[in-house]
């Protein structure tokens, strides 16, 4: 049974392209947003470190133990001015020094408040939790950023490309194949033209993904050429706005079919 698209604006669903990519730059605005301030907080915690540097109490100490591994630190033993009791601290180990049971070195510590604390070899950055969600936000827009990029200069090309062919109607089916020498399983969607034409589209990895069971087949509007192609589902009975799904013409052979839901 062959599931009927919806009946829709076509020149709106090609205007909504563009939208979709500008939506994703937007995305794309935060992650920087997201990256500038990861780099502002390291900053700051970066110049507390030197100010505490050049300002803060130094006196003698003396290395305790040596943690290598994940999260290389130093145990400092050592004693503050004007006290009897001697107290041992760990201190993050982040230079290229190297470090051994008994080394002597200079700690230097805020009088106001000893939690900030260091030595003269060694910032001790994580003594301070303030920067570890700067790092959170750092690693993220490092790894979202170039997703968003992609998916906006994605979206901006097919708009052009369906801009230029317009929309055809067709009949998709979703398949799953697999690979005959990687046994890989590769997703694919079969089209067919009223003119008799077919067509192996692949998707593209997006959240626009096409979902739902395999071998169905639905009557949907394919738009584009090449590696810059639409294709637009249903999306059911109660929701009149269809799925742009980004796909990517396929010319490799395809293999041996094998359902699964994808």
């Amino acid at each position: 049974m062959i599931q009927a698209a919806d009946r829709f604006d076509l020149d709106e669903q090609t205007e909504r392209l563009r939208r979709l990519g500008l939506r994703a730059a937007g995305f794309g605005m935060i992650w920087l947003a997201c990256f500038a301030a990861g780099v502002l907080v390291l900053i700051a915690a970066d110049n507390a470190a030197q100010r505490l540097l050049d300002t803060g109490t130094r006196v003698p100490g003396q290395v305790v133990s040596v943690q290598r591994g994940k999260n290389n630190a130093i145990q400092v033993r050592y004693r503050p001015v004007g006290s009897k009791d001697v107290r041992v601290v760990r201190i993050a180990w982040d230079s290229s020094r190297d470090y051994a049971s008994g080394d002597e070195v200079t700690v230097v510590y805020d009088p106001a408040d000893q939690a900030r604390i260091r030595t003269t070899g060694e910032r001790n950055l994580d003594d301070r939790s303030s920067w570890a969600p700067a790092v959170v936000l750092f690693v993220a827009a490092v790894l979202g950023m170039p997703f968003v990029a992609m998916a906006a200069a994605g979206w901006r090309r097919r708009y052009r490309a369906v801009r230029a062919t317009g929309w055809r109607t067709a009949i998709a089916t979703r398949m799953v194949y697999e690979r005959e020498r990687s046994r890989k399983l590769i997703a694919v969607i079969e089209v067919e033209y009223p003119d008799g034409g077919t067509a192996e589209l692949e998707p593209v990895a997006s959240l626009h993904g096409a979902l739902g069971p395999v071998g169905k087949a639905w009557r949907v509007w394919v738009g584009g050429r090449d590696t810059d192609m639409v294709v637009l589902y249903p999306r059911g009975r109660w929701r009149d706005k269809p799925l742009a799904v980004p796909v990517t013409e396929k010319s490799a052979r395809r293999a041996r079919p094998r359902h699964r839901s994808w």
